[in-house]
């Protein structure tokens, strides 16, 4: 083995421009600063350093132990399959030694976009302030080694250490710039470092990002070395990310911040990330005291059969519409797979998308979340005039949970599931509509939420004979259009600054019956605001298991029949402040009482029958020294032993 420098412009292969000739490939080759070679023909040695420039002239080139790029080197490899060496001579303890490709100066250059095929064992670049590395476009850049260092007392295997982003001046779709990497992880080992940090809103960046290794258990753990209070603290991937290969895993990691305090790694952004089967990505680091606009950021999000997902326990920004077949879906889950929500918040936008997904601003976009893999935890769905399209969500997903709360920003949402449920809140806004009418017919879905449901836009549920439970209604300014089926409200609320079990109010504020029925089912007294004018009830019906429904406010209507059913003595349904009840058709009392509050007068209209069904059933005023209560019975008085007060 010697030592060959070029000292002379011109070609590889003559021997006149390197001072102890020509390299082979057990050489290791110098390029002496203001000297260019140009290859013509295939190139061999075992280290090269440059500190000139080295253009590949569509020629290969091979180095056996690893590259450096020196002050002011330069390496084009236009056209060129390169493979730039497993890691320098020496034993990885100091910053110079041991990497595949060493950039060692500000002003070194790697110039691969345009190369055929880029390979590199491990990749660094020693300075911040300077971009000066292009990855493969066509191709992708393979990294497969690693270069053991210590960084702040932990041990890393780095695979990319590079500080400060990669080159973004090959123009190409969607602002990716930077070229396209597949690291490729070459044993088990469960704690490789990726870094390459920069700015929001910056194109200094990967295009695109593969972890696709064969050994089952490899971590890749994105790392910055900088306190969240650097502006240049994001791992930016514009394009696709994917997670392939053998059980691999790539996790965004703070090992040398605190969750609590300041940490590491403000956020990360991606493209398109598509988790295949049987790998992992793991957000679980980023935590809530993360920038407001999310600890993560992806355009979409498949999770494949078999693989796993761990959300950031702060804020996930989903922005696009297509995953990264080129399908409409912003989430999707497959049922074997497993997803852990750690308590975070989803945010979706559908507003990132482009020509070369496929995707226009009326573009559908579809959330398939089954239970099975697991439950998200909060989720939000927020459009604007930009993305113009519907948001289906749950699509196809019979039994979606979410495990917190649900909430519509704005936009026009449809339910294309067979059912789900909302164990927190469910909060529709001004400028957004949900329906469970899925535009084609086909699918429809029952409603339960845990929680108290607000809705100052539009909730319609009136396209098919589904059930609506939900703890407490509050229509403030919205509409709400009901199920020909049954509405269940099984509380009153604690939430939205009222106690109400149902209060439809405000200016606009509108209920729609649908000739369904409303079915008041809890315990406890359940206050009822219906204000006139604002929508009747058609069917009520009154099976508390404790306390009363007690109506306030203007007077009630029911088009239809009310039905009082229950086994305790109590006070089912009563009404104050002089009310009026006007029944549309029949006034049933099977085992609960009905009568109107202490110390007011008030007035029932019945059109049809009154009956009194059972000996349990009971009529009549609160007290005995209450006020007079008007009754007024257009069709037959029925009672079947049940007691008039």
């Amino acid at each position: 083995m010697v030592s060959t420098t070029a000292t002379g412009s011109g070609l590889w292969s003559t021997t006149a421009n390197w001072n102890a000739g020509a390299p082979t490939s057990a050489d290791d080759a110098i390029i002496d600063s203001g000297v260019t070679i140009s290859g013509n023909a295939a190139m061999a040695c075992n280290t090269l350093n440059i500190l000139g420039t080295l253009e590949t002239q569509t020629q290969n080139l091979t180095v056996t132990s690893g590259t450096s790029i020196g002050n002011p080197g330069i390496l084009d490899c236009s056209g060129s399959t390169v493979s730039l060496g497993s890691g320098m001579v020496g034993d990885g303890s100091d910053d110079r030694t041991g990497w595949g490709l060493n950039m060692a100066a500000s002003n070194g250059k790697l110039n691969g976009f345009y190369a055929t095929s880029l390979t590199i064992g491990s990749l660094r670049q020693s300075f911040d302030g300077s971009i000066k590395i292009q990855l493969t476009s066509g191709s992708k850049t393979i990294i497969n080694g690693y270069n053991p260092k210590t960084q702040n007392g932990s041990s890393v295997r780095w695979m990319v250490n590079v500080p400060d982003g990669f080159n973004d001046t090959i123009p190409s779709v969607e602002g990716v710039g930077g070229g396209r990497l597949e690291l490729q992880p070459p044993t088990g080992d469960t704690n490789y470092g990726i870094l390459n940090y920069d700015s929001e809103g910056g194109f200094e960046c990967l295009g695109e990002l593969t972890v696709n290794g064969s050994t089952t258990g490899a971590v890749i753990n994105i790392i910055s070395t900088s306190p969240d209070s650097v502006n240049y603290d994001d791992f930016i991937v514009r394009g696709k990310v994917y997670v392939s290969g053998t059980g691999q895993t790539l996790k965004a990691t703070r090992p040398w911040g605190s969750q609590a305090t300041e940490g590491y790694l403000r956020e990360v952004q991606f493209g398109a990330v598509e988790i295949g089967n049987g790998n992992t990505l793991d957000m679980s680091d980023l935590g809530p005291q993360d920038d407001s606009y999310g600890g993560a950021s992806f355009k979409s999000l498949w999770v494949k059969s078999g693989s796993t997902y761990l959300a950031s326990s702060g804020t996930t920004i989903i922005r696009g519409k297509t995953t990264t077949n080129g399908s409409q879906y912003a989430l999707s889950f497959t049922t074997v797979a497993t997803v852990t929500h750690n308590n975070g918040t989803h945010i979706l936008t559908g507003e990132d998308f482009g020509v070369s997904d496929g995707a226009s601003a009326g573009t559908t976009i579809r959330l398939n979340t089954p239970p099975q893999p697991g439950y998200l935890y909060n989720v939000i769905l927020s459009s604007s005039a930009t993305n113009t399209g519907d948001f289906y969500y749950p699509y196809w997903a019979n039994g979606t949970e979410i495990a917190g709360d649900l909430t519509f920003v704005s936009g026009s949402h449809r339910m294309w599931a067979g059912s789900m449920t909302v164990n927190g809140d469910m909060t529709i806004y001004d400028n957004a509509v949900w329906t469970n009418d899925d535009g084609a017919g086909t699918k429809y879905g029952n409603l339960t939420v845990d929680g108290d449901v607000l809705v100052s836009g539009t909730m319609n549920m009136s396209y098919m004979n589904t059930g609506t439970t939900v703890k407490s209604m509050t229509v403030e300014g919205g509409t709400f259009s009901a199920t020909p089926g049954t509405t269940t409200i099984t509380g009153r609320s604690d939430s939205f600054g009222h106690t109400y079990s149902w209060i439809v109010d405000g200016d606009g504020a509108a209920f729609i019956a649908n000739s369904g029925s409303v079915y008041f089912n809890g315990a406890g007294d359940m206050p009822v605001r219906n204000y006139f004018g604002k929508g009747n009830f058609y069917n009520l019906y009154i099976d508390n298991s404790s306390g009363d429904v007690a109506a306030y406010g203007e007077d009630l209507t029911i088009d239809n029949d009310i039905i009082v059913y229950d086994t305790k003595d109590n006070h089912d349904l009563r009404f104050s402040a002089d009310a009026i009840i006007n029944v549309g058709r029949n006034l049933e009392i099977v085992s609960g009482t009905l009568c109107n509050q202490t110390a007011h007068t008030g007035t029932i209209n019945v059109t049809g029958n009154f009956m009194l069904s059972d000996p349990a059933a009971k009529f009549g005023r609160d007290q005995d020294d209450a006020s007079d209560l008007t009754v007024n019975i257009y069709g037959n008085l029925i009672n079947n032993g049940g007691e008039i007060v």
